[in-house]
């Protein structure tokens, strides 16, 4: 559905990784997965992103923290309320 161009591609399992693609939307058993994570938040972010990504967590968890961050606000944009509405300036 959307495609994240990484700004620091990687080599993961012998294969150079450049992208990485959100395939799908979230579900609701997704957000219950995501909220039963141990650990922080940060450890439901990576579970919630591998599952939209069907990445491994250990290749996300090996991507640079600007890439990461960017993959985080476009699976963000598919989470209603998880942003504040843009507004215009007046």
């Amino acid at each position: 559905m959307k495609t994240i161009k990484l700004q620091y591609p990687l080599e993961f399992r012998g294969e150079e990784v450049t992208e990485i693609a959100i395939r799908r939307r979230p579900l609701a058993r997704d957000i219950e997965k995501m909220a039963n994570a141990k650990g922080g938040q940060g450890t439901q972010l990576l579970t919630l992103t591998a599952d939209l990504t069907e990445q491994p967590p250990d290749l996300l968890r090996k991507l640079d923290a600007a890439d990461f961050i960017a993959l985080q606000e476009a699976v963000a944009d598919f989470l209603p309320g998880a942003r504040p509405p843009q507004t215009s300036a007046e």
